[in-house]
């Protein structure tokens, strides 16, 4: 794949936002998580990204598998679990909506 756009900061998906970790020189890209180092030549902030973590931004298909296997997956039985509670949240929030938005009809 290539990426058909204007430049950016970040190499896999050319944000230009970057956040600036506790070290002041270590940034991540927020969108990709992929981690950098910060440094300024001829007066330009420049990113330096290692090879190694652009085979690990968020859209990777390790990232994406590990994302399944050890956050998505093992989450099922609690969701299972809490599904009743869900569900009577969910309806009360729903119906906190639907008042809402009967009281701005009226208001119009």
């Amino acid at each position: 794949h290539s990426y058909r756009g204007d430049p950016g900061v970040c190499p896999v998906c050319h944000e230009r936002a970057i956040n600036i970790l506790s070290d002041n020189e270590t940034v991540e890209c927020p969108l990709c998580a992929i981690r950098g180092k910060l440094k300024v030549e001829n007066g330009k902030i420049k990113v330096d990204f290692p090879e190694e973590q652009l085979k690990w931004h968020r859209f990777s298909e390790q990232s994406i598998y590990r994302h399944f296997t050890y956050e998505i997956k093992p989450s099922k039985d609690f969701f299972t679990r809490k599904w009743p509670v869900i569900k009577e949240t969910r309806t009360a929030y729903n119906q906190y909506l639907d008042i809402r938005r009967q009281d701005k009809q009226t208001k119009e």
